[in-house]
């Protein structure tokens, strides 16, 4: 039986396109172009607000607090991850994209807190649609964890 905490993935990209548009520099017009990469960095709080000179000079969490949680496309445990593989559940669990150049302490506080209980509440068919497992999210939703309780924003860089 499909979970209807989420509904169906497969249209998910258009729509992503249209929230994450209004953040990015340019147009960029095709998906392709959007998703081609995506990293997401635990960096420690910016004074806000937030421009793109502070966000050159943020200092990134240290990778030993993340020890033991290596996320798909990542093949290391650390600070940082592949964000690409988690977009489209990140923005269905939380409502926000990983694409953001800046996500404050709050609101990845408030991630956190959604995405360890949407590990347990996503159906094994929606799993398999998104091409992840039940042991990616949870490990995703450690990483916000950790970078939760030790008071992290993040930088998505594309």
């Amino acid at each position: 039986m499909k979970s209807t905490a989420f509904p169906s993935w497969r249209n998910t990209c258009k729509g992503h396109l249209r929230k994450i548009r209004g953040v990015l520099p340019v147009d960029v017009g095709l998906v392709e172009e959007v998703y081609m990469g995506l990293d997401v960095f635990a960096i420690y709080p910016l004074q806000e607000p937030v421009s793109e000179r502070r966000l050159n000079k943020a200092i990134v969490a240290p990778d030993e607090l993340f020890e033991g949680i290596v996320l798909k496309g990542s093949g290391r445990a650390g600070s940082s991850f592949r964000g690409r593989p988690y977009e489209d559940y990140v923005v269905e669990v939380t409502g926000n994209s990983l694409y953001f150049f800046y996500t404050a302490p709050d609101e990845v506080k408030k991630m956190a807190e959604k995405l360890e209980s949407g590990a347990e509440e996503i159906s094994d068919e929606d799993l398999k649609e998104l091409e992840l497992t039940r042991e990616d999210v949870r490990n995703l939703a450690r990483w916000f964890k950790i970078a939760a309780a030790n008071g992290f924003a993040l930088h998505g860089s594309f």
